[in-house]
């Protein structure tokens, strides 16, 4: 079984994060961007390492980039576990990117 989580957005800005199960061997984790009909936009996939569950001040989180300055459809996997992933539209005239992160194992 799989854990299938999708995050849109439609402006410059971040998207929601997608939490990734670390406790999983292996990590195994998918993911897509996927942009709507006629979108045009730029976009960035995002990760980062620190616990995106604890309390403390979401500015402290440090963000990495692996996939940059993409205007079409894109995917990719993580053989290593990261914390969280999200999608960052730096450039926005249309359209949505929907982020889909497919984790096995839960």
């Amino acid at each position: 079984m799989a854990r299938q989580i999708d995050t849109k957005i439609g402006e410059v800005g971040v998207s929601s994060t997608i939490g990734v199960d670390i406790n999983l061997t292996p990590v195994n984790v998918a993911i897509a961007a996927m942009l709507s009909d006629g979108a045009t936009l730029t976009y960035n996939i995002e990760h980062t390492y620190n616990d995106i569950w604890s309390a403390h001040n979401s500015d402290e989180i440090v963000w990495f980039p692996f996939i940059e300055n993409q205007s079409a459809n894109a995917d990719g996997y993580y053989a290593f576990p990261v914390a969280g992933i999200r999608v960052r539209v730096t450039q926005h005239t249309s359209g949505t990117v929907t982020l889909r992160v497919l984790q096995a194992g839960i």
